[in-house]
């Protein structure tokens, strides 16, 4: 099931996009909830926020606006979809910290491109169901993190860092072979008691020093070496003969 909010103080314009919602939706498995301020979305999904897959959410409302809103969801792990109503464009710069799919004037007649929007905030949600994930306790709360989208971990004075391959990243207390062993995958390995890499970003290995695509250099430790080489060699032919 997908489930969908709408965050919107004015009862008819939250009304009228749930009803255009489930026109569009009826034939899918979908949960619209209807909030009409943005202190009642964070009191509601303040500490289960990915029970939420897309927010549609106004920009103006009194008290916490949409933008303050959303920085908090975020803030406390949120990674589905997010489309704002608005009345004006003048917000639109100040929304990249929340990395909105799309935005909607609430004025136009903008049946089409909501339906665009919603179709591509769908088929983006069930790409993300269909991938791997893990929901770990990091910080103050539990993050769902895509295994594909992590670069490599570190563990550094008993905390661990989860690097993310856009530049993110997510703190919290945990042991190293406690979120290997939770994520289980081949293309994750330890290479030093203080990292482990995810080698669909390894660029290469030379002697004992590890490149990632993105230029990060790691070291291998000496008890690793031999069985990190090993695994790169053989997910190295395992790609080749997948792409030939």
């Amino acid at each position: 099931m997908i489930h969908i909010c709408i965050c919107e103080d004015d009862l008819n314009i939250s009304n009228y996009y749930s009803d255009l919602i489930k026109s569009i939706v009826q034939t899918m498995n979908v949960n619209i909830s209807v909030f009409s301020s943005g202190e009642s979305l964070l009191f509601h999904f303040s500490d289960k926020c990915n029970q939420i897959d897309i927010i549609f959410a106004d920009i103006e409302m009194g008290g916490i606006n949409g933008i303050q809103t959303m920085i908090k969801m975020r803030e406390n792990g949120y990674c589905g979809e997010l489309i704002y109503l608005t009345s004006i464009k003048d917000y639109v710069f100040d929304t990249f910290e929340t990395k909105p799919l799309n935005y909607l004037i609430k004025q136009e007649n903008n049946t089409q491109k909501l339906i665009k929007t919603l179709i591509s905030a769908i088929e983006s949600t069930e790409r993300k169901n269909n991938k791997k994930s893990i929901n770990i306790g990091l910080s103050t709360k539990k993050t769902k993190i895509y295994t594909d989208e992590i670069l490599f971990i570190e563990s550094y004075k008993r905390k661990i860092i989860v690097h993310i391959n856009n530049g993110d990243f997510y703190e919290g207390y945990i042991k190293l072979v406690d979120i290997v062993n939770e994520i289980n995958d081949e293309y994750f390995m330890r290479v030093h008691k203080s990292f482990a890499v995810n080698f669909k970003f390894v660029k290469s290995i030379d002697k004992n020093v590890l490149t990632m695509f993105n230029g990060t250099q790691i070291n291998i430790g000496r008890v690793y070496l031999s069985d990190v080489k090993n695994r790169f060699s053989s997910i190295l032919i395992k790609d080749y003969e997948l792409i030939n």
